[in-house]
């Protein structure tokens, strides 16, 4: 569907631009130009845009670029002064990139966070009815990563390596001393 698509742009627009050279059929011309923009504008609206979304470096390089770095050499006009501005510039957009960049760097922190306290911490996982306890839940979940995170400064430890060797601790302490002896069924 997709290429079948894109291959009616291609052709409406070739279409419109050999009837715009002659001068004749000029409304022709923009009926098949404005089909063909039509069907790319279908075309990328209907493409998934996912890429974009997952390449967040690409996007900020993208938006910097056409922003600022591109109107600013835009605007150069001055012989005399052209590489003193044109450092100027490039000085501006390596800045601007490096700012974007630890912003995302900043906003990867905060998914990594979310991340761990849902993995590690379980936090989606209370099953309460009652405002108080879903609270308590939520505390001690937030308290237990920040636990995590706390032990993982301090030895280096990934979050997963600690809760792995919590929960292996417990059991191997819960084998020696259990509490609840099953009884024979036999």
């Amino acid at each position: 569907m997709y290429a079948v698509l894109f291959a009616i742009g291609i052709g409406l627009f070739v279409m419109a631009a050999i009837l715009g050279l002659r001068e004749s059929q000029s409304l022709v011309a923009v009926v098949f130009g404005g089909l063909s923009v039509a069907s790319f504008v279908l075309f990328f609206m209907r493409q998934p845009v996912q890429a974009l979304e997952e390449n967040l470096e690409f996007t900020i390089w993208l938006g910097v670029a056409l922003n600022t770095y591109g109107t600013q050499l835009m605007y150069m006009q001055d012989s005399k002064t052209i590489q003193a501005d044109l450092r100027v510039a490039t000085i501006d957009y390596s800045n601007m990139v490096e700012r974007c960049a630890e912003e995302a760097l900043h906003l990867w922190r905060i998914e990594e966070y979310h991340r761990g306290l849902k993995q590690f911490c379980s936090i989606e996982r209370a099953q309460h009815r009652s405002a108080q306890a879903q609270r308590n839940h939520i505390g001690l979940a937030l308290r237990a990563f920040l636990r995590l995170e706390c032990h993982r400064l301090r030895t280096g430890v990934s979050w997963f390596e600690a809760k792995t060797a919590i929960m292996r601790e417990t059991v191997r302490a819960y084998l020696a001393q259990p509490l609840y002896v099953q009884l024979s069924t036999a």
